[in-house]
């Protein structure tokens, strides 16, 4: 197990090493799936400077491209899916309907903007995060297949809100978040910590990092 001190009081330890680590497959060509989260380092400033560190990273820069194309290659190869919610009576919705193949590009460009706008009616300090994650990460963006048809944001936009909602069939349990607040840790301090259960897919380059806005 490595434990790192960092600034800010922060200590970064890693887990164990990913379980299905050898069942995980990637396409030709693309990079290994490292058996441990990538950790990238503490990020602070305004929460654009802070995207734009992440994006700027060593690690991001290795994967975010390979990725991308992935997940946006399986859009333009008709392969991503795409689920309707269901309406509830009474008006609102709950759960989803049944799955299709074949979400297009105008449905996909739709569902990233309605969702970047319910983003920023609740966080709008994620949309400059994002921004800035876009900037950072323009150099390794350029290098995509599908470098043209979307902007640096859009990419950016696309692999935090699309893949996962429209990827799976069905709802199912995901992946685990857990804070520990004072006087609840032994040491007063506060603990953050987080499982992955992404299936053995091109989900499991992940990273770790911390961020300290203003």
């Amino acid at each position: 197990m490595m434990q790192e001190s960092l600034q800010h009081g922060i200590e970064y330890v890693r887990g164990g090493i990913c379980s299905v680590h050898e069942l995980i497959q990637v396409p030709e060509g693309y990079p290994e799936c490292p058996d441990h989260p990538i950790w990238l380092g503490v990020f602070e400033g305004s929460w654009y400077d802070i995207g734009k560190q992440y994006g700027e990273s060593e690690g991001v820069s290795k994967y975010i491209t390979p990725v991308f194309d992935y997940w946006f290659g399986l859009v333009r190869e008709g392969l991503m899916f795409l689920r309707k919610p269901v309406p509830l009576e009474g008006g609102g919705f709950g759960g989803v309907g049944p799955a299709r193949k074949g979400l297009s590009f105008e449905e996909l460009m739709n569902i990233l903007h309605t969702m970047e706008e319910q983003v920023n009616l609740y966080e709008p300090n994620f949309i400059e995060a994002m921004k800035g994650e876009a900037d950072g990460a323009a150099h390794a963006l350029a290098k995509s297949k599908y470098a043209n048809e979307l902007t640096d944001y859009e990419k950016v936009l696309f692999l935090n809100f699309a893949v996962q909602p429209l990827l799976y069939l069905e709802p199912k349990e995901d992946c685990s978040c857990i804070a520990l607040l004072p006087p609840a840790t032994a040491n007063g301090k506060v603990v953050v910590g987080r499982n992955t259960q992404w299936g053995c897919n091109m989900g499991n380059y992940t990273v770790a990092y911390a961020a300290v806005p203003p």
